[in-house]
């Protein structure tokens, strides 16, 4: 019997156990292992006095390499759970000093056919050039900046196009989907965290809670784990979800070039800060808002929730808004007061919500900065010559929304073979 183990607890780790105790069943020993008490740290569905929050992954993400995900969830039984965005109620505007602007429009996606033929993804640039250079630097300061900044999660001028959308290189037509949702996100009408519940009853019995890797020994046909407890578990073949800051230290006595590869992978913190009124607050054509750093450093975007998807909202007039927060000089403390204040600023909300709520993702986002995917190269040549047992993958590396966590979660199933 092959054993296998799983270091993390989040959506792809629990993906893939699925896809490996399904289709191995009995013939493989399959563990999970993660430090947390609880399980997922990417996806969080709160219920709070009525509203249902997200604060991890809002959606699936777009319409676009789905094909893995619809079939997870026809085997889940969630296929009639999900929900799409309303197109009529999720257009997207970018803050400038004389006001807001709408950035869906049919000469703009116009103009961005200039990427369906394009080469510029055979180099490895950052987001920001590419656009400066293809459309001038007003477009890619006022336009694309704000946009990517919050897609992203990180500074565009330093940030890899190539990296951040890996599809682009086989169709390059889908990043102009996302863009200007000619296709749709979609969610799940109870919350993301439905997926994790119905994927924990399925392979609950295989996770370990609380359990602190400290080293790894890598023996001629095994690998084992070492944990802070004292306890041991070797593995044939370890799968690993854990960030990159984190694999830094475990192989910094391995091997310092694969420790120096994993530490040159920035992560950054965000406070994901939701608000909820029992009445509507916003116009029901309000999506999404994004903020160029010059108007706003620390808010980076706003989502009107009870727009996109409505088959969430738990009653008709009710307003869910979620603000992403870059709170690295904020006090953890005022982050929910900063952030009701700058609604009250930008958008004239001058009446307290209903309910508030807030998480902290310390150093939760990974940042794909130009030279990436070369590391991504290294790194996996090391581990297939020398680690040939320790594979990497999750959002730490690559596959920024779960769609594409899925997928790669597929393509690591079928190159298992017992």
């Amino acid at each position: 019997m092959k054993r296998f183990l799983i270091l993390g607890a989040g959506v792809s780790a629990l993906v893939l156990a699925w896809f490996l105790k399904r289709r191995f069943g009995d013939r493989i020993d399959l563990k999970i292992i993660d430090c947390d008490k609880e399980t997922s740290k990417d996806i969080f569905t709160e219920k709070k006095h009525g509203f249902i929050f997200e604060q991890g992954y809002r959606s699936f993400g777009y319409e676009i390499n789905t094909r893995e995900t619809f079939k997870l969830l026809d085997e889940l039984g969630l296929r009639n759970q999900v929900t799409y965005s309303s197109p009529k109620n999720a257009s997207k505007y970018i803050f400038q000093k004389r006001g807001m602007k709408k950035i869906a429009g049919k000469s703009l996606w116009h103009a961005f056919s200039f990427l369906l033929h394009s080469k510029a993804l055979d180099t490895d640039e950052s987001i920001y050039n590419y656009f400066a250079a293809s459309f001038g630097k007003r477009f890619a300061t006022k336009i694309a900046a704000p946009f990517f900044r919050s897609y992203c999660l990180g500074d565009i001028q330093k940030l890899s196009l190539k990296s951040c959308f890996p599809h682009l290189q086989r169709r390059k037509n889908l990043f102009l989907n996302e863009i200007f949702s000619k296709k749709r996100i979609f969610s799940l009408k109870c919350g993301m965290e439905t997926l994790i519940d119905e994927l924990l009853l399925r392979v609950d019995p295989c996770i370990m809670h609380a359990k602190e890797l400290s080293s790894l020994e890598f023996l001629p046909k095994s690998i084992k784990a070492v944990f802070s407890d004292g306890s041991k578990i070797e593995a044939d073949r370890i799968f690993s979800t854990i960030s990159a800051p984190v694999l830094a230290k475990l192989f910094s006595p391995i091997h310092h070039g694969l420790s120096r590869l994993f530490d040159s992978i920035p992560h950054q913190s965000l406070a994901i800060v939701n608000i909820g009124y029992h009445n509507l607050v916003m116009k029901k054509t309000f999506g999404s808002f994004f903020f160029p750093e010059e108007i706003e450093k620390n808010i980076l975007s706003v989502f009107v929730d009870s727009n996109i998807f409505p088959e969430q909202n738990q009653i008709p007039e009710e307003t869910r808004l979620t603000t992403l927060v870059n709170c690295e000089k904020i006090e953890k403390k005022s982050v929910v007061d900063y952030t009701v204040g700058k609604l009250s600023k930008y958008f004239g909300l001058d009446f307290l919500p209903y309910v508030t709520s807030v998480r902290f993702a310390e150093e939760s986002y990974p940042q794909y900065l130009v030279g990436h995917d070369s590391k991504l190269k290294e790194i996996d040549n090391t581990l297939n010559r020398v680690f040939s047992r320790f594979s990497i993958f999750g959002k730490s590396f690559s596959a920024i929304d779960v769609n594409n966590q899925i997928a790669q979660c597929k393509e690591i199933e079928e190159s298992v073979f017992l």
